[in-house]
């Protein structure tokens, strides 16, 4: 399985996802045009990551902005890792934000009590 690495741009995040390491990473502002075309490419990766996940997978979200419809989204990639269980491995998700942004902070806190796997949240 290949690292999946998107470049951000002023509407997207960076995306780095290691398959070796175990780490998946998205940083920056997430309001896509199209979100799905954007979304869906990520949402395969981790299928396909599940199947021959390291034993402990890291997700690093250190996002500025998430519009509407980029949450749903992100929120589905985080509730698929909760499958990792079933398999006798675990996720992590490290949620950074700004000291001063309670919506950033609060959408974390929001998935984390959806998502099922435990949360570390790290202000910036």
């Amino acid at each position: 399985m290949e690292k999946l690495i998107i470049n951000g741009t002023n509407y997207t995040p960076k995306v780095e996802l290691d398959p070796k390491l175990g780490i998946l990473s998205l940083e920056g502002k997430s309001l896509p045009e199209d979100v799905l075309t954007f979304y869906q490419p990520i949402i395969d990766w981790i299928e396909n990551y599940i199947l021959e996940a390291k034993d402990e997978t890291k997700v690093i979200c250190n996002l500025d902005y998430i519009n509407t419809t980029s949450s749903k989204l992100i929120l589905d990639i985080l509730i698929r890792l909760k499958k990792l269980e079933s398999l006798g491995k675990s996720a992590k998700v490290e949620w950074h934000y700004d000291e001063d942004d309670e919506d950033i902070r609060e959408t974390g806190s929001d998935y984390s009590s959806i998502v099922g796997v435990p949360f570390d949240f790290l202000p910036n």
